[in-house]
This record gives C-alpha cells, sequence and structure tokens, in this order.
C-alpha cells in the first residue's frame, strides 16, 4: 500500500506514522486546496486496494483532518488544528476529510 501512495507524493513530501493509526502528511509549499485534493486522492486509493481476511473483502477506510500553516504557528497548534479536524471527520462519519 506504501508503494501506492509514494507514487502519488512529491520527493519533497514526507509521510510517517505519528500514533498507533495515525499518519502525518506533510505538503510542503501546497495550498489548502491543492492539499485537500492530494489527501482525497490517497484517501479514494486506499479505499480502492483490496483487502482481504479470510476470503472476505474488508473495506478500508481513511478519515483525515487537514490545517495548512498560518503566520504565527508553531508545530503545536498546527497539529492541534489537524487532530481537532480528524475527530470532526470521525465523529461526522469517517472515510472523510475535515479542514482544520
Amino acid at each position: 500500500m506504501a508503494g501506492k501512495w509514494s507514487h502519488r507524493l512529491r520527493k519533497t513530501d514526507f509521510m510517517a506514522r505519528y500514533g498507533g493509526e495515525e499518519f502525518v502528511l506533510l505538503l510542503p509549499d501546497t495550498g489548502p486546496e491543492a492539499a485537500l485534493e492530494v489527501v482525497e486522492d490517497l484517501r479514494r486509493c486506499i479505499g480502492d486496494c483490496p483487502f482481504h481476511f479470510r476470503g472476505e473483502r474488508i473495506p478500508i477506510t481513511v478519515s483525515a483532518g487537514l490545517a495548512s500553516l498560518e503566520t504565527g504557528d508553531d508545530a503545536g497548534r498546527i497539529f492541534e488544528r489537524a487532530d481537532q479536524a480528524l475527530y470532526r471527520a470521525k465523529q461526522t462519519g469517517r472515510n472523510r476529510t475535515e479542514q482544520g
């Protein structure tokens, strides 16, 4: 699955595991609309990946929280906005992206 993501990202982009099932994706020099397109493309890509367990297809969903760097932000503030957006995505139906 990581290979499917890697060819969709630029060399300047960075993705890493941030917790149990959480990942961080940094998209330098990317505006909010373009970042949303990237995240939505990755979300659909993951959903389209065939994953089977004991002969049955298991659907995989992705909930994402997206935050853009704003003037005066530090790492803590931008992660807080992204985390709040992630929890909104989970609370409002999952398998979606919310912006913070």
